[in-house]
């Protein structure tokens, strides 16, 4: 089964425009007993296992859990760099990819962010 890039080996994912609840329920289908057997292939990375799915879902809860608290708080959106920094510690990137991946996450971050819990700025954003 190809799962593109809802499944990712040893890197962050995109969050840009992401819906991390439906997102975390999709992949929680994949532990159902009617896919066990499967083949798992992801996007970026070939084939994984349902022990990366369950990663997978785990990073995305944290992730969830970790946006919704600061939303809560109304924080503004440049609290999503520090997040995105202290997200990428749980990554093992190689040293030619580290740049590539902390630019992804905190983009990803900050849109999912400003989207999500500060409509009313995501034109700034966007431009």
């Amino acid at each position: 089964m190809f799962v593109g890039d809802a499944v990712l080996k040893s890197q962050p994912p995109f969050l840009a425009h992401a819906d991390l609840p439906a997102w975390i329920e999709t992949l929680k289908i994949l532990q159902e007993p009617e896919y066990k057997g499967f083949t798992i292939v992801s996007g970026r990375g070939g084939v994984v296992t349902s022990q990366a799915v369950r990663n997978q879902i785990e990073l995305l809860k944290r992730l969830n859990d970790r946006v919704e608290k600061i939303g809560k708080k109304k924080a503004t959106a440049n609290v999503t760099d520090k997040l995105a920094d202290q997200l990428l510690k749980s990554f093992k990137a190689p040293a030619a990819r580290q740049k590539q991946y902390a630019h992804r996450l905190r983009y990803g971050l900050l849109h999912y962010y400003v989207r999500h819990y500060q409509p009313s700025s995501r034109l700034s954003v966007e431009e």
